[in-house]
């Protein structure tokens, strides 16, 4: 089984040190971003996405002053981030800073400016080293949106109980987290692994899916 979707052009493409980024445009989905030959996220569906990953989490939390993402280079998850008027920070940690910069010249349509707000901070770093220096109970809210784990090398370490175990420790109390874990139909096994990762290190833990028609 497979998702057909016509490419209309090719408008850029780049090599970084740790992945191949497009921006392309589809037939029915207008401007997306591939990485490594997966779409990542198209101007016409990527807000279902994004709001999916972000607002259940920083809803149910009682008030995120300080949220914690790992990845989202593209911005977007940092611009509904920032909607919440109460978060006062929000750090985003994406290990490729060309594609942090890829993003804020070609992505304007995904990121809306949310580089810029005074609340955000942007850190180039491995998202793993980036936690391991963080203090105990630190952030309210950690945000997990990475490459699928099974389409990168270099998240699939983000997505182990060991990196969890870290997640858990850098939270308050009542702190809440949210990864994207990959397509649970097409990748069962994986999306499996990943839930029962989770499991072992957080006491609750509930999933819920969103569709996004481009993936």
């Amino acid at each position: 089984m497979a998702t057909l979707i016509k490419l209309r052009r090719l408008y850029v493409y780049t090599k970084t040190k740790y992945q191949e980024i497009m921006l392309v445009e589809f037939e029915e989905l207008g401007k997306g971003l591939v990485i490594d030959n997966y779409i990542q996220s198209t101007e016409s569906d990527e807000h279902i996405y994004h709001e999916s990953l972000v607002h259940p989490a920083l809803l149910t939390h009682p008030l995120p002053r300080k949220v914690l993402i790992i990845g989202g280079g593209e911005g977007a998850t940092l611009r509904e981030v920032l909607k919440h008027n109460c978060v006062q920070k929000a750090v985003m940690v994406d290990i490729d800073g060309e594609l942090v910069e890829f993003a804020k010249k070609y992505l304007d349509v995904m990121h809306q400016g949310s580089f810029n707000d005074p609340r955000a901070e942007v850190v180039i770093m491995d998202g793993k080293e980036y936690v391991a220096k963080q203090a105990d109970k630190s952030f309210d809210a950690v945000i997990i949106d990475l490459t699928d784990p099974y389409s990168s090398e270099i998240a699939k370490s983000l997505y182990s109980e060991e990196f969890y175990k870290d997640i858990y420790r850098i939270l308050k109390d009542d702190g809440i987290m949210v990864t994207q874990a990959g397509n649970s139909f097409f990748f069962n096994k994986v999306y499996e692994w990943v839930y029962n990762n989770l499991s072992k290190v957080f006491p609750i833990t509930m999933e819920y899916e969103a569709w996004i028609p481009s993936f």
